[in-house]
Parts: C-alpha cells; structure tokens; sequence
C-alpha cells in the first residue's frame, strides 16, 4: 500500500528536528559550565524518561510480534541512539574541549557516515546527484568553520574533544541508517518507546560515576536546560527524526544535518558572542544549495517500504498511520 502523505511531510519533520538539533548543542556547552559529562548525558535522559513515560502509556507498544532477531537489533539502536551518541557529545564538549561551531561541523558530516552506513546494512544506492549534494553541504559547513577559526582547533593538542565528537558523528548516521531499517518492526512513536527504554536503562549507569554534587548545585537555568536536551531535542525530536527516516532515504534525511552546522554558527554569534563573517553567508548558500539538490531527488510522495535484509522484519500493525 502506498504512503498517502506527501513527501514534504517528511522534509518538513526533518527540518524542525534539525532547527531544534542546533540550538541543542548551545545547550550542552552551557550545561558542561555545570555539570560534567556523566551527568550531563544522566540528567538529560532522566528527562527524556518523563516524556518516555508519557509516550508508553499513550501507545502502548504491541511487542508479540518481535522476534528474537529483531530484539537483538532493538537492544543494537537503543545504545546507539542512546548512550553511545549522546555521551561522546558531552565528553567532547565537556571543559572547553570544542565550541558550538565545531561541534556543528563534525556533527554535519554524519550525512557522509549515514551514506555509506546505509549503503552497507541497507543496501541503499547514493546517485550522482546525491554525491553533488553532499559535497556542496560539506562546502558550505567547512568555509563556515573554517573561515571563523583558521585550523588551530585541530591541533594534535586539542584533538581529544574533536576525536569523541567524531565518534558521536559515526554514532549518528547510526542512529539514522538503523532506525530506519527498524521502520519495519515497529512504527516511529512506537520504536521511539522502545529503543528510548532500552536506552534509558542503559544509561542508568551514568548516574554512579557523577558527583553527587553536581545534581545539587542547578540553577533554574540549568533545569531548562535539562528538560530541552531531553524532554524536547530527545523525546519529541527523535518522533519526527524517525517518522522523516520511514518515508525517505536515509540520506535525504541526513543531510539537514548540514544545516544544522550554519544554525549552530548563528546561534553561538547571537548567544555566545562568537563571531561570523563573509565566509558564513557564504557557506550558507553552499548548505541551502546542497539541501534543494537532494530535496530535488525526492519523488512527489514517499515509496512503499520494502522488506531490508539485516532486520529480517515482520511488518508492524496497522492500527494507525504514527
């Protein structure tokens, strides 16, 4: 059965998801002035848990269907998504170790990481014009970046910070290439529940090596903080994030990723007195340019899911169309 929405819905999910995504990472250098990165990571999916509570009662997921293959991949996109992005984000970000601009150019490269991720589990093609797309994105972030910094912040000394972002960039495109080969077993509300529950017990764990004091001394910004990294950029972000991926490509999906480096840029220059130049309208031209190519290679609606091979999927109930 076809999709019946059209395929702007789709854009339109991820689209917000990003706009949301980039003024997150200006909150987790604020909240790493507070607390250190274990507690960081514990506190913001403490308020994920909020919204995942809430989200398994009003679905109330049906889970007879799964087989054990299947949980197997389940338990697989749960760290992913979880622990295993979110924490190497607020380690790299944690001390100083990155700012919001740099943090926004490795993060944009998940598009490239989510290409060939998708390519090898899901068996994905990339054409040409996909290729194009992407090389104007990673033009348009690296002349941000670039032109503001020079290449200082790579230096063998400071590279800790980019090396655990960059592990966070290769947990991200996971993120998008394995939930959408799990858009088969469950639908995106409903694998949000799921992965978000197998996550959050994951990440329990985080809370013994923080420092008591930390979870004392929150101001009521910090408490804002905390619930907008895990209430809205965790648990409302991952519904559209993963409802983008049931009706596009992965990497039509990951691609807003770029834009979220030039958002990411703006906001340090309007809330962190960073500075932009020529080189950032400039790269935003590049990123927007990148952005309609790939929307270009879309279909006016969404194709009819098709069985993907790793997940070995039983198709989900059809009760509603979330």
């Amino acid at each position: 059965m076809s999709d019946p929405r059209p395929v702007w819905f789709y854009h339109a999910m991820a689209l917000f998801t990003v706009l949301v995504w980039s003024w997150s990472y200006v909150h987790v250098i604020w909240l790493t002035e507070a607390v250190g990165p274990s507690a960081l990571v514990a506190l913001r999916m403490d308020s994920f848990g909020i919204a995942l509570l809430v989200l398994w009662i009003w679905r109330r997921p049906k889970l007879r269907h799964i087989t054990r293959r299947q949980w197997v991949y389940l338990i697989i996109v749960g760290f992913v998504s979880y622990p295993g992005y979110h924490f190497p984000l607020a380690w790299g970000a944690d001390n100083g170790r990155t700012d919001a601009a740099l943090i926004g150019l490795i993060i944009a490269t998940i598009p490239v990481h989510a290409g060939w991720l998708a390519w090898l589990v899901l068996r994905e093609r990339i054409n040409g014009l996909a290729i194009i797309a992407l090389s104007l994105g990673l033009v348009g972030v690296a002349t941000v970046v670039i032109g503001r910094n020079g290449t200082g912040g790579l230096r063998p000394d400071t590279i800790a910070g980019p090396l655990a972002i960059t592990f966070s960039s290769i947990m991200g495109a996971g993120i998008a290439t394995l939930n959408r080969g799990a858009r088969h077993i469950l639908k995106p509300m409903d694998l949000v529940a799921v992965g978000g529950v197998i996550g959050f017990l994951m990440s329990t764990v985080l809370h013994f090596p923080a420092d008591a004091a930390e979870f004392r001394g929150l101001s009521l910004a910090n408490y804002w903080q905390i619930f907008f990294l895990g209430f809205i950029a965790i648990g409302i972000c991952y519904v559209t994030w993963i409802t983008a991926l049931s009706g596009l490509r992965t990497v039509n999906v990951a691609i807003y990723l770029f834009l979220a480096a030039i958002l990411s840029a703006l906001w340090g220059f309007l809330f962190q007195g960073n500075e932009i130049g020529l080189e950032f309208f400039i790269g935003a031209v590049f990123v927007l340019a990148g952005l309609l190519t790939m929307v270009a290679t879309t279909p006016r609606r969404a194709p009819s899911p098709t069985p993907t091979p790793i997940a070995t999927p039983t198709a989900a109930p059809a009760d509603d169309p979330a």
